[in-house]
């Protein structure tokens, strides 16, 4: 029987298989984050110069982190807006990057859209366009997001005009 099928006997969604899946996996893996996670979340976000505004609206269903013991090491977000994802709130602490926990935190986001059937992925940034770029992300407008994302705190102001706008179309 397919995982799909599987899944959808037990009641359970890929999304939250996958959940189950990842909670037992090692600690430098990627976890769904939890309500508790929002302190250390929005501190880490800060400490990397990222917006604040608008995580708590999907926080933390959006949400993935990555911990060590009880600290918090990385965490990104991906907001669904109709057929797209709005990737979002990438961050890693100092002492770790280079690890590649950003890397496995988006490679996670991304195969999760992949599965929930998302068509494409947008973010914003003004510090990091060549590492999304390495990642498979291409140049886009602004204007090419969905409208609702479009008037996402992120697209509204969190992030200035002058913030680059990059797509990935999933397969």
């Amino acid at each position: 029987m397919e995982r799909e099928d599987l899944c959808a006997q037990a009641g359970v969604s890929l999304h939250s298989k996958r959940q189950m899946e990842t909670r037992r996996s090692k600690s430098s893996e990627p976890l769904p984050a939890t309500v508790e996670d929002r302190p250390a979340v929005l501190s880490l976000l800060r400490e990397s110069g990222l917006p604040i505004e608008g995580v708590a609206d999907h926080f933390p269903d959006a949400y993935v982190v990555i911990r060590e013991g009880k600290g918090l090491l990385a965490v990104a977000g991906l907001e669904p807006y109709g057929d797209a994802g709005l990737l979002r709130s990438v961050a890693v602490a100092s002492h770790v990057r280079g690890a590649g926990f950003g890397k496995a935190l988006v490679e996670n986001l991304l195969d999760d859209a992949g599965e929930r059937g998302l068509r494409q992925v947008f973010l914003l940034t003004t510090t990091a366009a060549d590492y999304f770029r390495k990642l498979g992300f291409i140049d886009a407008h602004r204007e090419e997001a969905p409208a609702e994302m479009r008037r996402s705190p992120e697209f509204s102001g969190a992030c200035p005009s002058s913030a680059v706008c990059l797509k990935k179309i999933l397969p």
